[in-house]
């Protein structure tokens, strides 16, 4: 296949979705991660269908290594390439610290950091092969302003960004980057499950763009990183928050 190709993990919705047609749209052949969500994964590819434009669907739980190992492999048997690789998925869960079962931290810990070490361990000899691959992983704010609930799920995109950094110098000589996009508060189904619609008018009154996020946008910035970006850019984190964390 000489169509470039992108994995996308957890791309049945939000940002995700946002970030699979975006891409899709962009010319690339998408290959949808999911790990439940049949019925929504097709509909992001029926959309894409609908439009003539090429993707393929791939159930793999991330956080499980033989799983994910599988998915790798398959891609390259069935595609032959990978060019960019967004690691996307995510879950979430809020209470304080003390009140978090361990098994609960490290269930977060091992999707949403196990995820990004699964996939880019298998994915980086693809992604080096052209000597131009594109790793973007989704952080979030939450790591760096230490959100009070939200200990399993902040250290988990601290983690992120910090293994991202370490891969951008490892991997720089094979000519791909590895960038990390930091959400701030976005309009999706996993914003609405942290906290009522009153909470987030509050916190978002408090920001410059007194908003909330679309997933859209934030799907507009991976596709610049995944194709226009110059290679001369990685091992950054870029906030899309709105402003909220001028400094």
């Amino acid at each position: 296949m000489s169509t470039q190709v992108a994995l996308v993990t957890g791309a049945s919705r939000g940002i995700g979705r946002a970030i699979a047609l975006g891409l899709a749209r962009r010319g690339l052949h998408v290959a949808i991660n999911y790990r439940s969500r049949r019925e929504a994964a097709e509909a992001v590819e029926a959309e894409l269908a609908a439009e003539g434009l090429a993707c393929s669907l791939w159930e793999a739980d991330v956080s499980d290594k033989a799983a994910t190992k599988q998915m790798i492999a398959g891609i390259k048997a069935k595609l032959g390439r990978l060019d960019v690789l967004v690691n996307n998925a995510g879950v979430l869960h809020e209470g304080l610290f003390f009140f978090t079962p361990i098994d609960k931290f490290w269930e977060i810990m091992q999707v949403n950091l196990g995820g990004v070490v699964n996939c880019s361990r298998y994915a980086i000899p693809m992604l080096g092969r052209h000597k131009a691959g594109r790793i973007i992983n989704m952080a979030s704010i939450a790591a760096m302003h230490g959100s009070a609930g939200l200990s399993a799920y902040a250290s988990s995109k601290g983690a992120v960004i910090s293994l991202s950094k370490v891969l951008a110098r490892e991997l720089a000589k094979s000519g791909v980057t590895v960038n990390v996009v930091a959400p701030g508060l976005v309009a999706s189904d996993m914003t609405d499950s942290l906290a009522s619609p009153e909470a987030h008018a509050r916190s978002v009154a408090m920001q410059p763009v007194a908003r909330m996020g679309e997933p859209d946008e934030i799907a507009r910035l991976v596709v610049f990183l995944a194709c226009d970006a110059p290679g001369y850019l990685t091992g950054e984190v870029i906030r899309v928050d709105g402003g909220s964390m001028i400094s």
